[in-house]
């Protein structure tokens, strides 16, 4: 007989003591968590039942949020604790853009507990472990303290410092191995779109560009072609499979510009392989794009097997799981990149998805509230996000410059109007969100410094001198530290700050008839230049008015030229014509 050292009994003695914690109460003893929207509804039961409220703010394709949803959410003690001490709520960020706009900083899931007058008491980032989860609820039942506000922040003025942002920015990029010096690596296209700017003046940065551009292939699947949200520790090479909409727009439209500038068709095939899985992936029968793909197979368990599998092999055990619904934002990013997609290859099916996207969304997203969008045709009404609205303007005023249609121009220029009424608060800056809201939400400097890049290119298409000053009092409202030290600020401030202090160029394409091949073909070259601030107008030579007959009477159609507040370029007839000026100018892209 073998003789069984005593220490193994320990062993086995301790293992089925860990195997049987948290399962000696069965689940369906202890009940289920009843999740309520998140609404006025829940602070009236709060107080009427005197519990505190706890929100739990996650996102359809995030894996940690299944995984807390199927462990700690899942947990029998967790469960008493919870029912017997808190209101819970329970939303997805993607269609509560107030909520995102509040929480975005914290990461999903992020956990918010709050008193029944709506004051927060605590915010948890990421996946909490049960135990520790219990442990500080506990800590806010017994000291239910509301958090103090944030810092008051320290204002711009019109004229920032741009060499030293500028040589901020260039020596804290991750010149090894491209992107930002970050555990979570990605392409950020406002980056990428600075370097290819400012490249062609500055050899560390134009490489720092090729780099990123060659690692950020890596997210790319390379058998459905889908970009995966952002890479892990550290490398470019650990990513995380989730499928963002709008991360797939980014990465179209940051490909087409690189491929423009650096002449390099394997951008464009990238690009193109993008759209071909948002077009098989995140397509039904509308022209709308769906929201994301799940990471997971299964919510919850990694699926990193899974995307090593051939397509064979994977369809066999399935696909992930597609959030379908449609939002506003996501579907104005597309927009914008399959303008982009279309100027850099030619291919009219790009431009017409574009248009009839545009179509849909004005037809079916406005509200009977002002004229503002909704974040969706169906869904969470009571707000309107100031985001999904600035992005659609935007996406407008690209469709004029792709096809130099004025209806949207006006269009673009009506929906900014109705935004200054609606979001506009007292501070300068514009509010997320407009509406009767829960939480209120501060004004996101992001989204607000994007506006002034907005506003500034409008003014110039429109001559709008009230547009200009709502985008100089919006930059100098702006927290100085912030856009002025973040990395993904830093290269929209520094354009921000170029577009408010010097004049762009006005690309006056002369035609006779609209949409020629001629002026696709101008067109398209201007939209992917390296240097955006190029404000691009079409004029009927038939239909002159008095102040452009004396300075292009009797010029013939199909005639470009380049002009400034002071003086026009000479006749540019071709496209080798343009590229000549716009590489041999010095005024651009300083």
């Amino acid at each position: 007989m073998v003789k069984v050292p005593r220490y193994i009994f320990f062993l086995i003695l301790i293992q089925f003591i860990v195997s049987c914690e948290g399962d000696s109460t069965p689940k369906n003893e202890v009940g289920e968590l009843e999740w309520l929207p998140f609404n006025q509804e829940v602070f009236e039961k709060s107080k009427k039942e005197q519990k505190l409220v706890l929100l739990d703010v996650g996102a359809n394709w995030c894996h940690w949020c299944h995984a807390m949803d199927d462990s700690t959410y899942d947990d029998p003690e967790v469960i008493t604790f919870l029912n017997e001490h808190f209101v819970l709520s329970k939303e997805d960020q993607d269609s509560r853009p107030d909520l995102y706009a509040a929480y975005r900083s914290h990461g999903w899931p992020a956990t918010i507990v709050f008193n029944s007058k709506g004051e927060e008491l605590l915010k948890l980032r990421g996946y909490q472990h049960r135990k520790k989860f219990i442990r500080q609820l506990q800590a806010v039942l017994d000291a239910p303290i509301p958090l103090k506000e944030e810092r008051k922040m320290l204002t711009l003025n019109k004229n920032v410092d741009s060499d030293f942002i500028k040589k901020r920015y260039v020596t804290s990029l991750n010149h090894e191995i491209g992107g930002y010096k970050s555990s979570k690596m990605q392409l950020h296209k406002e980056g990428l779109e600075f370097g290819l700017c400012y490249g062609r003046e500055d050899q560390e940065l134009d490489q720092w560009t090729e780099k990123t551009y060659q690692a950020s292939l890596n997210l790319m699947d390379p058998i459905w072609g889908g970009i995966s949200q952002y890479s892990d520790s550290w490398v470019w090479t650990n990513p995380h499979y989730e499928k963002l909409l709008k991360v797939q727009a980014n990465y179209i439209s940051a490909y087409c510009r690189y491929a423009a500038v650096k002449n390099d068709d394997s951008a464009i095939e990238a690009a193109e392989n993008i759209y071909a899985y948002c077009d098989r992936f995140l397509s039904s029968k509308s022209p709308l794009f769906d929201n994301s793909q799940n990471a997971d197979l299964v919510d919850g368990v990694h699926s990193g097997d899974y995307y090593d599998l051939n397509e064979e092999e994977r369809l066999a055990k399935g696909v992930p799981s597609v959030d379908k619904r449609h939002y506003l934002k996501e579907n104005a990013m597309m927009i914008v990149a399959l303008v982009d997609l279309w100027a850099a290859t030619g291919k009219e099916k790009y431009l017409n998805r574009a248009e009839k996207i545009s179509s849909i969304i004005i037809n079916n997203f406005k509200t009977t509230y002002g004229g503002l969008f909704g974040r969706e045709k169906e869904g969470f009404a009571e707000v309107f996000p100031f985001e999904d609205n600035r992005v659609f303007s935007k996406a407008l005023l690209q469709l004029y410059r792709a096809t130099g249609d004025e209806t949207y121009l006006v269009s673009s220029v009506y929906q900014t109007y109705l935004m200054f009424g609606a979001f506009k608060q007292s501070g300068g800056l514009f509010a997320p969100m407009h509406g009767d809201l829960v939480v209120q939400p501060n004004p996101v400097q992001l989204d607000n410094l994007n506006f002034v890049v907005d506003l500034t290119l409008l003014s110039h298409y429109t001559k709008d001198e009230a547009m200009m000053e709502v985008a100089v009092q919006l930059f100098e409202s702006l927290d100085a530290k912030v856009v002025r030290t973040k990395m993904w600020y830093i290269p929209v401030t520094y354009e921000a700050n170029r577009y408010l202090n010097t004049e762009p160029y006005h690309a006056v394409l002369l035609i006779n008839d609209q949409n020629s091949d001629w002026q696709k073909e101008m067109s398209r070259r201007l939209l992917l230049h390296r240097d955006q601030f190029i404000i691009v107008d079409c004029k009927d030579v038939n239909q002159l008015n008095e102040e452009d007959e004396m300075m292009y009477g009797g010029v013939e159609a199909n005639t470009l030229f380049m002009c400034t507040d002071s003086y026009c370029s000479s006749p540019i007839y071709t496209v080798a014509d343009l590229d000549d000026f716009l590489e041999s100018s010095t005024t651009m892209a300083f």
